[in-house]
């Protein structure tokens, strides 16, 4: 109601809440809901349809057994954290293979680590892409689930995620492929400047 009193003639009361779901309901920008399990999983789906939102899932552990409803129904998943599958009961149909297992069915999947001190940190990052790569998903798409992807479905793709013109020019150079565990940074730019 708040959605059409404001794009109508009516002008409603100012309401803090409400004006922050409004990209959200213009499907300006996508629903992220964090559900490990099918039965989660689903029902988000099922809402984000209702009210016709975009959808990408978070953490989505058990999105090996509900490929076809990620693929047809999810703007994407994000898989994450990866390390830690045994640490309770949702998680336990996650993993590395996961990634290769989603990309593979074309589903488009990025990486987290969630960045918080008790289950992983960003510093994982890289690594987590690297052994989703060793458990089968394709290098290229390993890299891009943690630059490009991710920043699809943070919406954020027009500044982050590759190198064009026009895009910030915060660019590390490595000495082989970014995720082979021995490279190194040769080069750091940030904002286009070279820094040591």
């Amino acid at each position: 109601m708040y959605r059409e009193a404001v794009e109508g003639k009516q002008k409603p009361a100012y309401d803090k809440k409400m004006e922050a779901l409004l990209p959200l309901m213009r499907r300006e920008i996508p629903m992220h809901v964090h559900a490990s399990r099918v039965d989660d999983i689903l029902t988000a789906l099922n809402l984000s349809e209702e009210f016709n939102l975009r959808c990408v899932l978070v953490h989505c552990n058990d999105a090996a057994l509900i490929l076809d409803d990620l693929k047809n129904r999810a703007e994407g998943i994000i898989l994450g954290p990866m390390y830690f599958t045994c640490r309770d009961w949702e998680s336990a149909n996650g993993g590395f293979a996961n990634a290769r297992i989603t990309s593979e069915h074309g589903i488009p999947t990025a990486i987290c680590t969630d960045s918080c001190p008790m289950l992983g940190s960003v510093t994982l990052l890289a690594p987590s892409a690297a052994l989703a790569a060793r458990e089968g998903m394709d290098d290229g798409e390993a890299l891009k689930s943690i630059t490009i992807t991710a920043a699809r479905m943070a919406g954020i793709e027009n500044r982050v995620g590759s190198i064009l013109v026009g895009k910030d020019a915060d660019i590390v150079v490595f000495d082989k492929f970014p995720l082979a565990f021995d490279a190194k940074a040769t080069h750091v730019f940030i904002d286009g400047r070279r820094v040591k």
